[in-house]
C-alpha cells in the first residue's frame, strides 16, 4: 500500500509538494521505524457531534509539558511528525498524537478542513486538563493541522500555552482557489462554487466561516508561524499575512528553499531551536 505522503511524478514542477518533495519523502521514512516503536497508548473520545474520535499518548517524565499535535490532510502524525517529534521526545514531555475525524481509526465520513478539527482539539485540550490538571499545553499543527490549531486561538482553552502553526491554510475558500490555479489551472467558477456547497450540504464544513486572518486578530496566546518561501501548495503569503494581523505575541519563521511542509526537512536545527525558544518563554 502507498503511504499517504508518497507522491507521483515527485520531481514534477506541477507536483504541490515540489521542490522538496524528494528530500521530503526521504526524511519522513528514515524516521518512521523510529516513531512507531514509540510506546504510545490509545486514548478514545466522543465529538460534539458524535463521532469516535482517537489518539495516542506518550507519557513523559516532564509532565508539566504537553504537546498536541495535528496532522494534515490525508496523513497521519507519523507521516508528519516523524522527525519532528524528536525535539518533543528531547524535552521529555507528553505527547499527544491525534487521529483527526475521517483519518485514521477516528470516525467520519467527511474530511473537517479545520473548520470541524477545531472542535476536537478543545475536546482533547479539555482531555489533557483531566489527566495532567497542572500541565502546560501547546499545540502544533502541520498544513491542514497548522489551520486547525489557528482557528483555536480566540478560543478559550485551559492550561493552553502557545500554538506552533505550520504551514496551516488560511481559510478553506483561499485554499481551494489556490489549489484549482496551482494544480490544475482551472478557474475557481463554477466548480470551487459547486464544491463548497456540497461540503457545507453534505460535510457541515463552511468555506466561508472560519479564516485564519480574522482568527489570528483576536488570538489570546501567543504563535509561531512557521513556512517555506518555496510552499506550492499553501502560498508562504498566507503565512506572512496571518503573521501580520495577528493580535498576540507572535513569532515567524520562513525557510528557504523548503516547499510544502518541508521547513523542519530543509533546516531542522533552527525548526527546533525556534521551538524550544518559544516552550521555553511560555512554558
Amino acid at each position: 500500500m502507498k503511504l499517504p505522503f508518497v507522491v507521483d511524478n515527485i520531481d514534477d514542477p506541477k507536483n504541490v509538494m515540489y521542490p522538496t518533495a524528494r528530500v521530503h519523502q526521504e526524511y519522513r521514512l528514515k524516521h518512521r521505524a523510529g516513531f512507531k516503536s514509540l510506546p504510545f497508548k490509545t486514548l478514545k473520545a466522543k465529538s460534539f457531534d458524535g463521532l469516535d474520535l482517537y489518539a495516542e499518548l506518550l507519557e513523559g517524565e516532564n509532565i508539566k509539558e504537553t504537546v498536541i499535535l495535528v496532522h494534515g490532510y490525508k496523513s497521519a502524525a507519523i507521516n508528519d511528525f516523524a522527525g519532528i517529534i524528536q525535539v518533543y521526545l528531547k524535552r521529555k514531555c507528553n505527547i499527544l498524537a491525534l487521529e483527526n475525524r475521517a483519518h485514521g481509526r477516528s470516525e467520519g465520513r467527511y474530511v473537517g478542513f479545520g473548520e470541524l478539527d477545531q472542535y476536537d482539539i478543545i475536546y482533547w485540550v479539555k482531555k489533557i486538563n483531566e489527566i495532567y490538571p497542572e500541565t502546560n499545553i501547546f499545540l502544533h499543527g502541520v498544513s491542514m493541522g497548522g489551520a486547525a490549531v489557528i482557528h483555536t486561538c480566540n478560543k478559550e482553552m485551559i492550561n493552553v500555552k502557545g500554538i506552533i502553526e505550520d504551514c496551516g491554510f488560511t481559510s478553506c475558500r483561499k485554499i481551494t482557489k489556490e489549489l484549482m490555479k496551482r494544480a490544475f489551472n482551472i478557474p475557481y467558477f463554477p466548480v470551487g462554487y459547486i464544491s463548497s456547497f456540497f461540503a457545507l450540504a453534505l460535510a457541515k464544513v463552511d468555506f466561508d466561516k472560519s479564516d485564519g486572518i480574522k482568527e489570528v486578530i483576536k488570538s489570546k496566546y501567543p504563535i509561531l508561524f512557521i513556512s517555506g518561501n518555496q510552499d506550492n501548495f499553501v502560498p508562504v503569503k498566507m503565512t506572512v499575512d496571518m503573521y501580520a494581523s495577528c493580535g498576540s505575541e507572535k513569532y515567524l519563521l520562513i525557510v528557504d528553499n523548503a516547499g510544502h511542509s518541508a521547513a523542519n526537512v530543509i533546516d531542522e536545527d533552527e525548526y527546533f531551536r525556534q521551538i524550544e525558544i518559544f516552550m521555553d518563554k511560555y512554558s
